[in-house]
């Protein structure tokens, strides 16, 4: 292992900078784009009705990426925004390898599971000590949670209790039964509220893998499940919302899946005349259906540097050493500005030259076309070999 870092070391580098999956980096641009992502949630954010956004990004466009960098946003302090302690971002994937039997249910659980028990013990304290009075269960599994009780947390992360357990937590059914999904979704809604929550932003990523996976009349369930979450809270009358969070989902999907998508609701509107599907998207206004763009030439080199520096073991007086000035032309071109193809390539150009026998002080365009040809990396990201 040694070796390997040695090598990367002549670099001024401790390890490859591009062969880490990493949501800690800052963004590079998008400025046009971050700033109608910001614009939207705001607005949502300080609206009285739950809402619906859209992200899309092809494959490796950074659709994940970002989502972490909005749960960042909503969570750090922003001049002009709400406060963060009064928003709560969880990040789920949007389905697991297997679908669920109740879709609901699942996400409730995997929310849950997202926020994790010390801020849901956090959020479950101030709760208890606001003096809310709670419907069955939350009456009673809001202090037991707030004191650490382990059967609470199992109970409201999903967990299947005894009748025995369940009595001792006051509860009478499990979380995963999907008649009650409702009531305990929206109980959970007032407990947050009640500790000074007043939005949970739902960011479900990988959207295109629950509409590859789903079937026709699977698909239709998931999406009357999600919608009635959106429904209830909106119908709710002025003095219920100001006692529940208010929920905004933000889905991350790629265009091809989107567009599968919309063709169902097509399929559906001919032929039942709306509903379903195509009643779901018009709740989603124009304005909330964001796209991620491309990197351009400055940004592609802004984003190797950003990379590199982090890496580095030295200061350099070439933010961009060890490329040239050219391998960003080339690479961009290569990459068409996606950002995961920009990583995989760049990891492998730079992990030739560092394990390299032949002395190479700085990698340039032909010596980064080359590799990319013996290796044939060009064939598999869509470029043919000359």
């Amino acid at each position: 292992m040694s070796d390997i870092l040695e090598k990367y070391e002549k670099f001024g580098l401790r390890a490859n900078p591009f062969s880490d999956e990493r949501f800690d980096m800052p963004m590079v641009d998008r400025q046009s784009d971050w700033t109608k992502i910001k614009n939207v949630l705001l607005e949502l954010l300080v609206g009285q009705s739950a809402g619906i956004v859209v992200l899309f990004g092809d494959y490796g466009m950074g659709k994940s990426y970002t989502l972490s960098k909005i749960s960042d946003f909503l969570q750090g302090a922003k001049r002009g925004g709400p406060s963060p302690s009064s928003i709560l971002a969880a990040k789920v994937r949007a389905s697991e390898p297997e679908l669920p039997r109740h879709y609901s249910v699942d996400l409730f659980i995997r929310l849950i599971k997202s926020i994790g028990r010390p801020k849901l013990l956090e959020i479950f304290s101030k709760a208890s000590e606001a003096g809310e009075n709670f419907e069955s269960p939350y009456d009673r599994i809001v202090p037991e949670l707030a004191h650490g009780n382990d059967l609470a947390w199992n109970w409201v992360s999903g967990k299947k209790l005894s009748k025995g357990e369940l009595r001792s937590v006051g509860a009478s059914t499990q979380v995963s039964d999907s008649m009650e999904i409702h009531d305990v979704f929206f109980g959970a809604l007032r407990v947050f509220k009640a500790a000074g929550i007043d939005s949970i932003v739902i960011l479900l990523d990988e959207l295109e893998f629950l509409l590859s996976q789903a079937g026709r009349s699977k698909l239709l369930t998931i999406i009357h499940e999600v919608q009635a979450v959106w429904d209830d809270y909106n119908q709710m009358d002025p003095g219920q919302k100001t006692r529940h969070a208010k929920v905004i989902f933000v889905f991350a999907s790629s265009p091809d899946a989107w567009q599968k998508f919309l063709e169902l609701a097509e399929q559906e509107k001919e032929k039942k005349g709306g509903g379903g599907t195509e009643s779901f998207l018009r709740r989603i206004p124009e304005n909330a259906r964001l796209d991620l763009s491309p990197l351009k030439k400055a940004d592609v080199k802004e984003f190797l540097e950003a990379r590199i520096s982090d890496y580095r073991t030295k200061p350099m007086e070439d933010p961009l050493f060890p490329f040239k000035s050219d391998y960003v032309d080339l690479i961009s071109r290569l990459s068409f500005g996606i950002p995961s193809k920009i990583l995989a390539l760049s990891a492998l150009v730079i992990r030739e030259a560092a394990q390299s026998r032949a002395p190479i002080k700085h990698v340039d365009s032909h010596f980064a076309e080359t590799v990319l040809k013996d290796t044939g990396a060009l064939i598999e990201f869509g470029e043919e070999q000359k």
